[in-house]
């Protein structure tokens, strides 16, 4: 029995480092495939002028292409305006001087640059940029800015004082090709929703619903409520959450903190779900980009005055169909991949500006002054925050 037994575990231990040994080399091979791959489309793409590479330095969360795909096919099929680039996450396969532009996902960044490689700080070229990226506010991921004094060249982001910029969504004035949908508000029979994964927040956005809640109902779906719709998704993909967000009449738009320009899907997807927004985020952000009367801004309401107004405008259906009088003469839209735009606009950036610029301190730049405190915490007692 006892050499059955040795026997066995022999058999199952070379089984194992044999499996083992075979993902390695399937994944060494299929790196070498993909490196092959990409060169051979490179040199396909010499024939053109100026072709410009972009390094991502390190992943978008998960994400090794940012949602857009490697090399120089995904600037075609995403029909950014100029496609001359090509993009890959492999930083040996040009050489570091070659690059035109090397990307640094700043959410995920950590350490200091000069400890990560000599490429980084000693190899760079006067023609590279070197382009911060993130679409998180500053609260989220306090990274040590003091790291990277004078190392960033452009930064990419939802602000719209960024060299590379694009934000989650627009509402811009109807043209001839425009067709909005008439909105069935007979089948609007509930009140006020709240799609949320984020439970804690930098707003207190959570606090301010507590104590909404005290005056009316707020159904909260996700990761926070006890409401579900399919499997929950930020976006609200899923065929029932949209159904569902539709059959509201208000939807709250609240931001996990209030930053210079920070403004996400949220906001989007109340318009777009023919629902009026209650919003928590840059007030001066919703004034610049959004029609006067299609939203509600939470912080000029204490919770219980909030709710009155939500129960006189379900009482009056006229005074509440105002909120999509905006529809008349604008359209709204919502971009479901950001990063895919931002890497069309960094492409055309690439092509159109040559002029040498530097930022001394990125920490002054993003996060120094940009985020402040809701007005609403003035209204909240001690007890509101246990």
């Amino acid at each position: 029995m006892n050499n059955l037994k040795r026997i066995l575990k022999t058999f199952f231990s070379g089984y194992i480092i044999g499996f083992i040994v075979c993902i390695v080399i399937f994944s060494y091979s299929f790196e070498n495939l993909e490196k092959e791959e990409l060169l051979k489309e490179y040199n396909d793409k010499l024939g053109e002028i100026n072709l410009k590479k972009i390094l991502l330095f390190n992943p978008f969360f998960s994400d090794r292409y940012y949602e857009f795909g490697h090399g120089s096919m995904p600037f075609k099929k995403h029909n950014c305006k100029i496609s001359n680039c090509f993009l890959t996450d492999d930083h040996h396969l040009f050489k570091w001087e070659e690059y035109d532009a090397v990307i640094f996902h700043w959410p995920k960044l950590r350490g200091d640059p000069s400890v990560w490689s000599n490429k980084i700080t000693k190899e760079r070229q006067e023609h590279q940029r070197y382009v911060f990226f993130s679409l998180e506010s500053p609260p989220n991921y306090r990274n040590d800015y003091s790291h990277f004094k004078n190392f960033f060249n452009w930064t990419m982001s939802y602000r719209e004082d960024s060299d590379v910029y694009t934000r989650h969504g627009a509402v811009q004035p109807v043209n001839s090709s425009s067709k909005t949908s008439p909105i069935n508000f007979v089948k609007k029979t509930k009140l006020i929703s709240w799609f949320v994964s984020r439970c804690r927040s930098v707003s207190k956005r959570e606090k301010y619903v507590k104590k909404l809640q005290k005056y009316i109902s707020v159904d909260i779906y996700g990761y926070c409520g006890p409401f579900k719709c399919g499997r929950f998704g930020l976006r609200l993909k899923h065929m029932n959450c949209d159904e569902i967000l539709r059959g509201y009449k208000f939807y709250l738009s609240l931001e996990n903190s209030i930053c210079k320009d920070y403004v996400t899907e949220k906001f989007y997807t109340a318009l777009q779900h023919d629902t009026v927004p209650i919003v928590i985020g840059d007030s001066e952000f919703y004034k610049r980009n959004a029609p006067a009367g299609s939203y509600i801004d939470a912080q000029d309401y204490d919770p219980e005055s909030l709710a009155n107004y939500i129960y006189y405008l379900n009482s009056n259906e006229t005074a509440y169909q105002e909120f999509f009088s905006w529809r008349k003469t604008h359209v709204s839209y919502m971009y479901s991949s950001l990063p895919p735009l931002l890497l069309c606009n960094l492409c055309e950036r690439l092509n159109i500006d040559n002029r040498t610029k530097i930022i001394s301190d990125i920490g002054s730049y993003w996060a120094d002054g940009k985020c402040k405190s809701p007005t609403y915490f003035s209204q909240l007692s001690f007890l509101d925050y246990l």
